[in-house]
């Protein structure tokens, strides 16, 4: 598996004791990797921009790992999150909901992208040449709004960062997995069940003619 930083965003500093494991098993077996939290900020569409444009700007790592703080992995979910030569690889998890069909598709709570994804949807331009991904400046620095929220993307549709972030990375043609093969635990649910593969419920509906298909997705 190939070194990497991992981004991950909390609002008070307090990381899970399951994804704290994770991370330990990961470096006990070797894998090199840098960890980077942004803490105290509630709006997570700016933590997780902010991560992004420091990953980009500041470091030189290709890859990274986007890991939410209630996210409870293994060192199996590590290596198929890292399988495959896409650029972005999306792994499924429960929502914090008893309801078994209830599943996370396309969300951000365990990622894996190349920074190829954030400079294709930095060039990333309409038909009349205008910037598609928003410019801003915060903090005394320029920088670009890869996960924008809310009504701004596509067809006035409100969406969430997450979905904000991988309709930009489709219109900007990155190779893309959803990945249903990790077993996942997220804090405030019991276990991942496998019949939960079965149930699992499509959140990629921003782009009009997508067609959400395990393991990857495609135009109909």
């Amino acid at each position: 598996m190939r070194p990497c930083i991992v981004l991950i965003p909390s609002m008070d500093g307090r990381i899970d004791l399951e994804t704290m494991k994770g991370l330990m098993q990961v470096a006990q077996l070797g894998v090199p990797f840098e960890v980077s939290v942004k803490v105290g900020n509630s709006n997570i569409q700016s933590a997780r921009d902010a991560l992004a444009n420091d990953w980009l700007q500041d470091t030189a790592w290709d890859e990274a790992v986007w890991l939410d703080t209630d996210i409870g992995f293994s060192f199996s979910d590590w290596e198929i999150l890292w399988s495959g030569s896409e650029d972005a690889v999306c792994c499924t998890y429960p929502r914090k909901s008893q309801t078994i069909s209830a599943m996370v598709e396309w969300g951000f709570g365990f990622v894996r992208t190349h920074r190829r994804v954030f400079e294709q949807i930095a060039d990333l331009q309409t038909d009349d040449g205008l910037e598609v991904a928003a410019r801003y400046r915060a903090w005394g620095r320029d920088r670009i709004e890869y996960f924008p929220s809310g009504a701004r993307v596509v067809g006035g549709q409100s969406i969430a960062e997450d979905v904000g972030f991988w309709t930009l990375a489709k219109l900007a043609d990155a190779s893309m997995r959803l990945e249903t093969r990790t077993l996942l635990r997220h804090r405030g649910l019991a276990t991942w069940s496998p019949e939960w593969a079965d149930h699992l419920r499509p959140e990629f509906k921003t782009l009009e003619g997508g067609e959400r298909q395990v393991g990857t997705l495609t135009e109909s």
